[in-house]
């Protein structure tokens, strides 16, 4: 989605908004789903009234389905992304590990949506460089993702990706290679190969490479990857470091 239509989109929700406030109320559960709309929206360019309009929804669902709510659980976890991209860590922390509490409590012990809220918390530990707790958490993640749906599925690649990230992060870059490269295998098969997101792939993947001292194989990722990251208004940050990254070496 480009920003002219996540403007739209927004546009549509706040009408919304106001329409169930005036005609429902300030705490009907309808409002706290346009809410986590809004929210999930407009963090993608604003941190802040990201955080505020899903604080809302926390607080809505939390009064009319009680604190063990699933629903409530999910506000939580989308909630604890935000103040991880803000760097609050420690707040972060505290609504993923409600988050998985209430569904470690209404779900099976095997119920793939757990996987998420593990891959959540291991994000939140190795944006705070807690990596041993991270890599917990995130081969958690990858485990029921794997017995769920197999090791092939498009919902399993996500754990790749975020295992790679780890292993980016602690420089160890053949691991972060082999995760990118299933990764990559299974977004290609599914996206297709001139996706904006296998392109995404292709530059981390890269990235990988140049590390590795492999900047030939780099190079060839890149000039695949550029064009069609150039046609994306929504991942220019990563066209740009990809840009940067050919320049360093050509």
């Amino acid at each position: 989605m480009h920003q002219g239509d996540d403007e739209r989109a927004q546009k549509l929700l706040i009408e919304a908004l106001a329409i169930q406030r005036k005609e429902l109320g300030p705490d009907h559960p309808n409002l706290a789903e346009t809410l986590v709309e809004l929210g999930v929206l407009r963090q993608r360019y604003d941190l802040a009234e990201g955080e505020r309009y899903l604080r809302e929804a926390v607080r809505i669902r939390e009064l009319r389905f009680g604190p063990d709510d699933l629903w409530l659980a999910n506000s939580l976890a989308d909630l604890a992304d935000i103040r991880r991209q803000q760097r609050q860590y420690d707040d972060a922390e505290r609504l993923l590990l409600r988050s998985i509490a209430i569904r470690e409590k209404k779900l099976r012990p095997d119920d793939p949506l757990l996987a998420a809220s593990f891959s959540g918390l291991g994000r939140v530990y190795r944006d705070a460089r807690r990596f041993d707790e991270a890599e917990r958490y995130l081969f958690r993640a990858l485990a029921l993702r794997t017995k769920a749906y197999g090791p092939d599925h498009y919902v399993t690649s996500r754990s790749y990706d975020s295992i790679a990230e780890l292993r980016s992060v602690q420089e160890r870059w053949p691991e972060a290679e082999e995760y990118l490269r299933k990764d990559l295998a299974i977004v290609e098969r599914v996206r297709g190969a001139d996706h904006k997101y296998t392109a995404w792939v292709r530059v981390d993947l890269a990235e990988t490479l140049v590390h590795q001292g492999r900047e030939a194989e780099a190079r060839a990722l890149l000039v695949r990857a550029l064009p069609r990251l150039e046609r994306a208004a929504d991942l220019q940050h990563v066209y740009a470091q990809g840009v940067r990254m050919l320049r360093a070496i050509e």
